[in-house]
C-alpha cells in the first residue's frame, strides 16, 4: 500500500507504508479526485517521493566514460534493484569529482500521473522529498552550504547527504534506526578530516557525531511539510527548479515544459513584432526609394525636354543620353577620348594662399601676385633675411609649386623675393 498525501494546491507526496509488504511494482492508491480549480492555471503540482522510494549511485568520471548512452546506465542500476529498466526514472546531480544518480521505480506512481493528468493539472516536477529540504534549508540557514555532511530525520527515518562543494555528491538513507544511522555515518566519515555536520531536525545524533571528531555546524527543527510546501510552491510558479527531476523515462509527463511556456510565449510575440517592424522598416524605405527615383525621373524628363525640345520622350532616358554624348565625342573627333576639362585658375591659387607660412614663421611683404592654370605666373615681395626666403620657398614646395633654388638680392627691407613661371603639380599627380 502506497500512501498519497495531498498538500494542495502544489505538492502531493508519496510514501510506502512501513507496516505493508506489498511488492514494489504493485501499488494502490486511496486518493480522492484532486479539485482542479484549486489550483491555479498558471500553476501546478509537485510530486514528491519519499526516501523510501527512491535509490541512489555514485559513479565518478572514470566509471561515467563508459556510458555511451541514458540505457546502458538504466541497464547496470536494474541488476542492484527491484525494478525493470524500462519502468525506471533517473536524474542526475553533478558535482566536481563525480556524479550522483537519482533512480526511481515509475510503476507505483504512473496511476496517480494519470489521475493528476486526467483533472488537467500540471505536472511542474517529480522529485525526492530529501532534495526539495534541502534546496529549501540551503536557502534558509548560510552554514549548510559549507558544510561537509547534511542530516535530516523525517517520518522515513534519516537522510544523509554528503555535500561537495555545496552539492550533494552522495546520499544515504539509513531508516529510523539510530545504530544503523551511524554505521554509515562512520563510513562516510572515514574519507573526511574533522568534517562539519549540519543537523535538521536530528538532535539525537548530536553527540555521537561529536565523539568521532566531526563538528557540528548548524542544528535546526524546523516543520518539513510547510518546507515541502513553500519549496513545491516556488517550482511551481516556475520561481525556482528542482536538483533531480525524474519525469524522464516511464514517468514522462505531457507538456514537461509548460513552465517555461509565458516565456517562450513573450519570445514568440517579440520575435513576431521584430519581424512586423523589420517589414514596416523595408516597406518604408521602399516607398522612401521609390518617391526619390519618381523624383529622378522627373528631373531627368524636364532635362531632356529643354535639352532636345522637339525630340519625344524616350523610353530609356539614360540611354538616349549615353548614346547623345557618344555621338558628340565623335563629331569633335576626339575618338574615345574623354571631353577635355575646363581648367581653372582656383586649385593654384588656393595652394598659394594655403602655402605660404604665417608671419610668425617668417616675415615677409608681397607686392604682386600673378596666378593662371598652370601656376605661378609672378610673385613679388620683400623678406627679412635669406632664412625667411628659404621657409616661403619649401611651404610652396610641400604644397605642390615646383620652386627652383632661389637668389635673391639685399634691399632697404631686407632681400627681394620674385617667383616667376612656377608650375604647380597637384598633390596627387606629384605623388604619382
Amino acid at each position: 500500500m502506497i500512501d498519497v498525501h495531498l498538500a494542495l494546491p502544489n505538492r502531493v507526496s508519496i510514501g510506502r507504508s512501513f507496516e505493508t509488504t506489498a511488492d514494489t511494482n504493485e501499488a494502490s492508491y486511496d486518493l480522492e479526485v484532486v479539485p482542479a480549480e484549486s489550483v491555479k492555471e498558471s500553476e501546478g503540482v509537485v510530486i514528491a517521493l519519499a526516501s523510501t522510494e527512491c535509490f541512489s549511485f555514485v559513479r565518478d568520471a572514470q566509471q561515467l566514460k563508459r556510458y555511451r548512452h541514458r540505457d546502458q546506465i538504466l541497464y547496470e542500476f536494474e541488476d542492484e534493484i527491484p525494478a525493470e529498466a524500462e519502468n525506471m526514472s533517473i536524474g542526475v546531480i553533478k558535482s566536481k569529482a563525480s556524479s550522483l544518480f537519482v533512480v526511481a521505480n515509475g510503476v507505483g506512481v504512473l496511476p496517480l500521473i494519470q489521475i493528476l493528468e486526467n483533472e488537467r493539472l500540471h505536472i511542474s516536477a517529480i522529485a525526492p522529498e530529501i532534495f526539495l529540504v534541502f534546496k529549501y534549508a540551503a536557502r534558509c540557514f548560510l552554514e549548510l552550504r559549507n558544510s561537509d555532511l547534511v542530516i535530516v530525520k523525517s517520518n522515513c527515518g534519516f537522510d544523509i547527504l554528503r555535500l561537495d562543494g555545496g552539492i550533494p555528491a552522495e546520499w544515504y538513507w539509513g531508516g529510523r534506526d539510530i545504530a544503523c544511522c551511524l554505521e554509515i555515518i562512520d563510513r562516510v566519515l572515514e574519507a573526511l578530516n574533522q568534517p562539519s555536520v549540519f543537523l535538521l531536525n536530528a538532535p539525537a545524533l548530536s553527540s555521537g557525531l561529536t565523539e568521532r571528531g566531526a563538528v557540528v555546524a548548524g542544528e535546526h527543527e524546523i516543520d518539513l511539510g510547510d518546507a515541502l510546501d513553500e519549496e513545491c510552491c516556488l517550482i511551481a510558479k516556475g520561481r525556482a527548479s528542482p536538483l533531480v527531476d525524474l519525469r524522464n523515462g516511464v514517468l514522462q509527463t505531457r507538456m514537461p515544459f509548460r513552465n517555461i511556456l509565458p516565456a517562450a510565449r513573450f519570445a514568440a510575440v517579440a520575435f513576431i513584432a521584430l519581424q512586423l517592424c523589420g517589414i514596416g522598416a523595408c516597406v518604408i524605405k521602399t516607398s522612401q526609394i521609390q518617391s526619390l527615383s519618381a523624383e529622378a525621373q522627373v528631373i531627368h524628363e524636364s532635362a531632356f525636354q529643354k535639352t532636345f525640345p522637339e525630340d519625344p520622350l524616350p523610353i530609356g532616358i539614360t540611354s538616349r543620353i549615353r548614346s547623345e554624348h557618344r555621338r558628340l565625342i565623335g563629331t569633335r573627333g576626339v575618338g574615345s577620348q574623354q571631353i577635355p576639362v575646363i581648367a581653372s585658375a582656383l586649385p593654384p591659387a588656393h595652394a598659394f594662399l594655403s602655402g605660404i607660412p604665417d608671419h610668425p614663421q617668417a616675415n615677409f611683404k608681397l607686392h604682386r601676385i600673378e596666378i593662371d592654370t598652370e601656376g605661378i605666373r609672378q610673385v613679388s615681395g620683400t623678406a627679412d633675411n635669406y632664412v625667411d626666403l628659404e621657409k616661403i620657398a619649401n611651404q610652396l614646395r610641400q604644397v605642390g609649386f615646383m620652386v627652383p633654388e632661389l637668389s635673391a638680392n639685399s634691399v632697404r627691407d631686407g632681400v627681394s623675393l620674385r617667383l616667376e613661371e612656377v608650375r604647380f603639380v597637384p598633390q596627387v599627380e606629384h605623388e604619382k
